[in-house]
């Protein structure tokens, strides 16, 4: 049993004690003890070094005093691992050096084995349960195959979805195999680190927010629904997305059990057009790289907003480099406190 299963308690909408909180990129370069872990390594190398990513993910969590750790890996390790080379290029993130061009190409995924392939993400997650000792939650994680397309066909991070949206309207084929195989190799490995301790997952569909709501319910929400259905029934489920405003009610019948939605949606908003499932959010990541005053004030102001529904709080999406950890352990101790009261 969890120690601190405040989280958990939310995610399987129980009444937790005080509103939790945990960052995403919470491990990451503003952090001196993340630095000293790096070593001069980029970020595949550390993810793939279980002593490190154990101890960068377990780190920032007890640094910021938060309610949960997330593994410390890369949404593209899976399908580097079946023989697509990634390189890490400086303020632009993965780059994969082949792109997908036919049906063939794609049948590589359904190859994929986690215990064969990405081993070392599974000994992280072992080492890191280890060193969390039932403290606090360790999230594990996945892109969803929309966000997996999106690098796989434009060969770098494609927000606009240009290259992705093109292929997905005029090559029905491609989309179809590539979206099947997809959900294939992140099925396989979610239920990997299930197996090897997690104790709730988050599927990042970070860039399915450039879609209408009629495509995204035509060409995404099955594989969707059929990712979070593999999955252990009781095991706690988010679905995040970037700007995802207007997918909201597509997202309410995916099978998630709580939505994560960035600074541009309202969390009342999404709860009450999801019929009632948890949120996660919202806050700009902008404002704790904004200073303490302006932190301060934007999460009590929060707390206020949410106090009437079931709520984890976190930023909207990743820290940003540069951000003071004393202003994000602030935030976490008004959450903590504010939120309590607030109940």
């Amino acid at each position: 049993m969890v120690k601190n299963d405040s989280f958990l308690k939310v995610c399987r909408k129980q009444e937790a004690e005080h509103v939790p909180v945990w960052f995403m990129r919470q491990a990451g370069r503003y952090l001196k003890r993340y630095l000293e872990i790096k070593r001069g390594r980029n970020v595949l190398e550390v993810a793939k070094d279980p002593d490190s990513s154990s101890e960068a993910a377990v780190s920032a969590a007890r640094e910021l005093g938060v309610d949960a750790a997330i593994i410390f890996a890369d949404i593209i390790l899976p399908i580097e691992s079946v023989g697509f080379p990634i390189r890490i290029e400086e303020n632009i993130g993965p780059v994969t050096q082949k792109r997908i061009k036919n049906t063939e190409d794609v049948s590589l995924f359904s190859d994929f084995d986690a215990e064969k392939h990405v081993p070392y993400v599974l000994d992280g997650i072992k080492l890191a349960k280890q060193k969390l000792d039932d403290e606090i939650p360790l999230i594990g994680f996945s892109a969803a195959p929309f966000t997996l397309s999106t690098y796989l066909l434009n060969g770098s991070p494609d927000r606009d979805g240009i290259k992705t949206r093109s292929v997905m309207f005029s090559d029905e084929e491609t989309w179809t195999c590539l979206m099947e195989n997809l959900s294939t190799l992140i099925i396989r490995y979610l239920n990997a680190q299930i197996k090897a301790g997690v104790d709730a997952i988050q599927l990042f569909d970070s860039w399915v927010g450039c879609l209408s709501p009629q495509d995204y319910d035509l060409y995404i929400s099955k594989y969707t629904k059929k990712i979070f259905s593999s999955l252990p029934k009781d095991f706690p489920k988010i679905h995040f997305c970037a700007d995802s405003s207007g997918l909201i009610e597509s997202f309410s019948s995916i099978g998630a059990d709580v939505l994560s939605v960035d600074w541009r949606t309202s969390m009342v908003d999404a709860y009450k057009r999801s019929g009632g499932i948890p949120i996660q959010g919202n806050m700009d990541p902008v404002i704790p790289l904004s200073g303490l005053k302006k932190a301060e004030s934007a999460a009590k102001y929060i707390i206020d907003q949410n106090k009437d529904i079931p709520y984890i709080f976190s930023l909207g999406h990743g820290i940003i480099e540069g951000t003071d950890p004393d202003v994000l352990k602030k935030i976490v101790e008004i959450v903590h406190t504010e939120g309590k009261r607030k109940r």
